[in-house]
């Protein structure tokens, strides 16, 4: 299958390599920066253009869009303006949040999708990076690109999970608490540990085994057998503890209350706590 990717980025130079190195052609890759187009294009053996117009006349029969978000409306009507031309094409686009319904007007429903990864990618890469592998791609769609879209995750060893387009800002959002908010959390453990010890350098590397360590249990035992700490063994007066410690960051108290809250009710469901210590806890972590 012949393929063109617009929009080169950290995550369409990842597909590229992804689907080069598993059988599909790519003939032509869309982007601004000319001399990454000349440095991907000439690894994979296809045209390049720094002009989405030149994806009428290529001989793709599949579009992917990398663009972000804010740019895929602005891909779209340029595209609108070519459509005749890419009649009996397939077509679909790689963001969370947005569903296929922005190529209205373009090609028909059946024809178009989103395929979405659940991974994250931080950097352009000029070689196979393996990220697209292994992994779960949210898809939507119509049943044409939906067919397609299954096969490309397939020849990833990757598994597909269909997301109803009324649900994608949901099931982004996860995604975003998955990853994003991971890197925030550390950021924040970066910020209390400077007030414990300002020689610690490397917050990451010192809370690493922890967080690995959690996370595994999380993947072998489920969320309900995973938790440990204070809230678990019914200690409140740790809480209380912590919330003395930060009394004068509004900001940590709403974050701390707000998370505690959240264990408190992992560990009452799992008979970890009584009614009354529940009723205790939640009093304490009330706004």
């Amino acid at each position: 299958m012949k393929v063109t990717i617009v929009g080169i980025g950290n995550v369409g130079s990842s597909l590229l390599f992804s689907l080069h190195e598993t059988g599909f052609q790519i003939v032509n890759v869309v982007g601004k920066d000319l001399s990454i187009l000349k440095k991907l294009s000439g690894r994979v053996g296809s045209d390049y253009s720094v002009n989405i117009n030149s994806v009428a006349g290529d001989g793709s029969e599949t579009i992917i869009i990398c663009v972000k978000d804010g740019q895929l409306g602005v891909v779209c009507n340029s595209l609108k303006e070519m459509k005749n031309s890419l009649r009996g094409r397939t077509i679909f686009h790689t963001s969370g949040s947005v569903s296929s319904e922005v190529f209205k007007g373009i090609l028909p429903s059946s024809n178009s999708g989103s395929f979405h990864p659940i991974q994250t990618f931080n950097k352009i890469t000029y070689k196979n990076n393996h990220l697209f592998e292994g992994i779960t791609i949210g898809i939507e769609g119509g049943k044409k690109c939906i067919k397609l879209m299954r096969e490309i995750a397939l020849k990833f060893n990757s598994v597909t999970l269909n997301i109803p387009i009324d649900k994608k800002p949901l099931y982004h959002l996860a995604s975003v608490i998955a990853s994003n908010f991971l890197v925030c959390y550390i950021d924040i453990i970066n910020d209390i540990m400077k007030t414990v010890n300002k020689n610690i350098t490397d917050v990451s590397k010192v809370f690493s085994p922890i967080i690995s360590k959690t996370l595994n249990n999380v993947y072998t035992y489920g969320v309900d057998k995973s938790l440990t700490g204070p809230i678990v063994r019914n200690d409140i007066k740790t809480l209380k503890a912590h919330l003395s410690s930060i009394d004068n960051n509004n900001d940590l108290q709403l974050f701390y209350k707000t998370i505690s809250k959240r264990a408190v009710e992992i560990a009452y469901r799992n008979g970890k706590m009584d009614k009354d210590k529940y009723n205790s806890f939640i009093k304490l972590l009330s706004y």
